[in-house]
């Protein structure tokens, strides 16, 4: 499994990751089936054999490059370079929406390979003005007070999660502004409605789509490049969409906020994204 000889597209090697997390499925299949944990000494604990072999994988596995955290200035330069453009606007809304509740790429847009986290939807957003939830369909719905954003599902099994961000007072980087942009952006299509996701978009041929990982990123890296390595200190490359989670959390940790507000608006669940 380590050297692909099972894969069909031949992979030279395998992950000390991939490797467990692909035995793990076959442990599991055995429980399903009221079987014991074939990867299990008498003890309970991981086979030593098993267990020397992925460290053994572990060591050949090539380090890992963390991906950079994203700034605001990256984010108001994909605004600024949208232009009028529909497509290109609706992707720095998204971007930026997502930016302010640290968002993993594949809550906000389509992604590829299976995933259990659930794609936001438009009934997953909610916005208020005082205490009182405003319609989708209110012209003023960008001057609301708050808007909460409810994950139903995550990869962390957790379910029901709703997170609140409040108005910032700024057109670019704020939340509630964009959030309502984009509601009222996707309910203007003809065909969508509140179970529409929130990456919804209509194409050249006037057909509805979807947002997808790799136009994000493309734009997001275009901004990056065109303000320069000079003035952020790295290139391209250096960022993915994981990025903008990475950079939430660092903004927030820059400007002083606790690590517990830290992880309940991040939604993390242990210590490991310190």
């Amino acid at each position: 499994m380590h050297e692909g000889r099972f894969s069909a597209d031949r992979f030279e090697q395998l992950s000390a990751g991939m490797v467990t997390k692909a035995i793990s499925h076959v442990s599991a299949a055995f429980r399903s089936h009221g079987r014991l944990n074939p990867t299990l000494d008498d003890d309970g604990q991981l086979s030593i054999l098993l267990h020397r072999q992925y460290r053994g994988y572990k060591n050949l596995d090539p380090s890992e490059q963390p991906q950079k955290a994203i700034t605001a200035s990256i984010l108001q330069k994909m605004c600024k370079l949208a232009g009028s453009a529909h497509i290109n606007r609706a992707m720095s809304q998204l971007v930026i929406g997502a930016f302010f509740f640290a968002m993993c790429s594949c809550e906000y847009c389509k992604t590829q390979g299976t995933c259990r986290t659930k794609l936001l939807t438009l009934r997953n957003l909610r916005f208020f003005s005082g205490k009182r939830e405003l319609s989708h369909y209110d012209p003023y719905l960008s001057l609301a007070d708050s808007v909460s954003i409810t994950f139903e599902y995550q990869k962390r099994d957790q379910r029901g999660d709703t997170i609140t961000q409040h108005h910032m007072g700024d057109l670019i980087l704020c939340p509630v502004h964009q959030w309502a942009a984009i509601t009222q952006c996707v309910l203007s299509y003809p065909g969508t409605t509140s179970s529409s996701t929130v990456n919804t978009i209509i194409n050249k041929n006037g057909k509805l789509a979807l947002i997808d990982s790799k136009m994000l990123l493309d734009k997001l890296r275009a901004a990056a490049t065109a303000i320069g390595i000079n003035e952020l200190g790295f290139i391209m490359e250096d960022i993915g969409l994981h990025s903008l989670r990475s950079g939430t959390a660092m903004a927030m940790y820059l400007s002083s906020i606790p690590v517990f507000t830290i992880m309940l608006i991040s939604r993390w669940s242990s210590d490991a994204f310190l």
